[in-house]
C-alpha cells in the first residue's frame, strides 16, 4: 500500500462564505436562541445550540449534516412564533448568502406560495442571488 497525502481547505468561518454552493438557509422552530441566525458547521453541537429536545429543525439539519460530508456548512434561524419567515430570510440575507432556504413547520397554500415567489424575485432584484 502506498502512503498518500490528502488536503483539505477547511472553512473554518474565520471569513466571509467565499461560495453559495451547498451553503442552505434552514428556517423552523427550536428550544433555544429563538430569533437569531446561527452559523454551522460539521462541529457544531446543535444540543447545545438548538435545545436538547427534539425539533423539526434540529432533524433536518442533522440529516443534511450527515449526507453532505466534511466541510458542511449551513445557517439555522430559529423562527419565534410572531415572526413571519419572510422576514427571516431577508433579515439572514443582511450576513450571509445562500443557495437555498428550506422552511420548517410552514402549512403551504396558493398564497404562501405566491409570496415565496415574490420573495424570490425580491432577493434577485435586491441582491442579485437566485435561490431555491
Amino acid at each position: 500500500m502506498w502512503p498518500y497525502v490528502q488536503i483539505n481547505n477547511l472553512n473554518q468561518m474565520q471569513g466571509p462564505v467565499t461560495e453559495v454552493e451547498r451553503h442552505l438557509l434552514f428556517i423552523g422552530s427550536a428550544a433555544s436562541n429563538t430569533g437569531k441566525l446561527l452559523s454551522l458547521n460539521t462541529q457544531s453541537d446543535l444540543d447545545q445550540l438548538l435545545g436538547t429536545g427534539d425539533s423539526e429543525l434540529k432533524a433536518n439539519l442533522l440529516a443534511a449534516r450527515d449526507n453532505a460530508g466534511q466541510n458542511w456548512t449551513a445557517g439555522a434561524y430559529v423562527l419565534p412564533t410572531d415572526k413571519p419567515w419572510l422576514d427571516a430570510v431577508r433579515e439572514a440575507q443582511q450576513t450571509q448568502s445562500f443557495e437555498g432556504v428550506l422552511v420548517l413547520g410552514q402549512k403551504w397554500d396558493q398564497a404562501s406560495i405566491n409570496a415565496a415567489h415574490a420573495l424570490n424575485q425580491e432577493l434577485i432584484a435586491k441582491w442579485g442571488r437566485w435561490q431555491f
